[in-house]
């Protein structure tokens, strides 16, 4: 369908050359190219972002432990700690993505006609409800957003939280994952 539209949208381009012009074939034409530009630019930047993100991922990701340093492991485990940027980095990405897939939306509809202003409108009042409606939702992705950047403990490090103890095993912005020494998590 999409390749439908490229190529009814450059027929009517290059029809618009000859001097045959279409009112539609026009509007199809713009909205076609400024779509494919709006794709193509949110294109790039998300390459770019997501190299630099999977870059600083590399370099802060701690080499493999060899054959020789398996023999130091106790009961407790031996897994390397990991900065909180294994953390903080994917909840970027996932940030980046959404915000690019909302704009590329909304800019898409405004290529094609649609009216936005109402749907930005909506979803300002149904944020505001929802942010009402859930306020220890957001209480608890602030507080465990200062909490990640406090860098109290990484993924990796053994922690005992009162009759709880285990090994991080991840961490996101409202849970701590531990996996205890016998398996549970």
């Amino acid at each position: 369908i999409v390749r439908i539209f490229i190529l009814m949208a450059l027929a009517f381009w290059l029809f618009s050359f000859w001097g045959l012009h279409l009112p539609f074939g026009e509007k199809l034409t713009r909205a076609t190219f400024q779509i494919l530009l709006t794709l193509a630019l949110a294109h790039i930047f998300w390459r770019v972002a997501n190299s630099y993100i999977n870059r600083k991922l590399q370099k802060t990701t701690p080499f493999e432990a060899t054959d020789k340093d398996e023999e130091k492991v106790d009961e407790w485990g031996a897994a390397a700690t990991q900065t909180r940027s294994h953390t903080l980095l994917p909840i970027l990405r996932k940030f980046i993505g959404v915000v690019l897939v909302t704009m590329v939306l909304m800019i898409g509809l405004s290529s094609i006609g649609v009216n936005i202003a109402p749907l930005l409108a909506g979803a300002g009042v149904v944020g505001l409800a929802v942010g009402f409606g859930a306020r220890k939702l957001v209480s608890d992705i602030l507080s465990g957003f200062f909490f990640l950047m406090d860098d109290a403990f990484r993924i990796g490090e053994y922690l005992k939280s009162g009759n709880i103890s285990g090994m991080v095993e991840k961490i996101s912005l409202r849970n701590v994952f531990l996996r205890h020494h016998r398996g549970m998590l």
